[in-house]
């Protein structure tokens, strides 16, 4: 490995591809304030509810609540619990090559 005994000093990448650039400061944007300035007629003081749907004093029959009727289906047969997988694969049956070994070992 060849080394060298020169001193880089600030000729470095970093200080070669990122300069230090002079930037002018901008003074801050500030908006003169705006005055509230109140007008002479009468603030509105109903709400878009009240405007748009006025009660003319008639009576108004409440709704009847809308809920579905439950209906219970029993029945007298049993519950079929066997899966496709069972009713299919009845008559095979898994079976651990090691443990069929060990078994036969013991018993012969």
């Amino acid at each position: 490995a060849v080394v060298s005994t020169q001193s880089t000093g600030d000729k470095t990448t970093h200080r070669d591809e990122f300069k230090k650039w002079q930037i002018e400061r901008r003074e801050a944007y500030c908006e003169p304030p705006r005055l509230l300035k109140p007008k002479n007629c009468k603030m509105l003081t109903t709400t878009t509810k009240q405007s748009d749907f006025v009660y003319d004093g008639s009576k108004v029959e409440r709704a009847k609540p809308i809920i579905p009727q439950v209906r219970v289906v029993r029945s007298d047969q049993p519950v079929d619990t066997v899966t496709s997988y069972t009713a299919q694969y009845r008559g095979v049956q898994n079976t651990c090559r090691l443990a069929k070994i060990l078994v036969d070992k013991l018993t012969g």
